[in-house]
């Protein structure tokens, strides 16, 4: 839904709620889809972003966002809604390698805002695919996260395969070899 809407705002203030009763940390707000927002929404994002953020950091959790937004704009906002602490922002592997041609430079780049990594692959055509099949080069993104030092949590947005189990584990294979490979 768009974040804009009072409908909106007060389900997020009731996740907030909810989440830290049961001790969450962290909450993951996507703008893709029927949430995509873009440039044009920076005022009003940043406006709302410093509400809940400041409202989260009350309840001891924090906001890390997920947008299409390039590196350098999705610094402008990060800096604009200065709560840097609270307010970061998640990289997906997958829907970034489909708007970037350079992820380990966009990892770089945006490296302190970094608190959440998705690791995904995808086809060309937007499709999840098994890790390593797709267009993700995942020894130069894990290369970069070695390089900023990153320590925050990787989570799996991948597919499940015929196997669930045994995908899951290739999957874990597959990073783990990439990750003690780094730099």
């Amino acid at each position: 839904n768009n974040i804009f809407d009072d409908i909106s705002r007060e389900h997020i203030l009731d996740f907030i709620d909810a989440a830290s009763k049961i001790g969450c940390k962290l909450l993951i707000l996507p703008f893709f889809g029927e949430s995509n927002v873009d440039s044009k929404d920076f005022p009003e994002l940043v406006k709302m972003m410093k509400y809940l953020g400041a409202y989260a950091s009350k309840k001891n959790t924090q906001i890390a966002i997920e947008t299409p937004f390039n590196p350098d704009d999705m610094i402008v906002l990060l800096e604009k809604i200065n709560l840097k602490e609270n307010v970061k922002c998640v990289f997906d592997t997958g829907n970034r390698a489909l708007l970037s041609d350079d992820l380990p430079n966009e990892i770089r780049k945006i490296n302190r805002w970094i608190s959440h990594v998705h690791i995904k692959d995808k086809d060309l055509s937007d499709e999840n695919v098994t890790l390593g099949t797709g267009v993700v080069n995942f020894k130069e993104v894990f290369n970069a996260f070695s390089d900023i030092r990153y320590n925050g949590p990787f989570v799996f947005e991948t597919t499940r395969g015929k196997d669930p189990l045994r995908t899951a584990a290739y999957n874990i294979y597959t990073c783990n070899y990439f990750y003690n490979e780094a730099n």
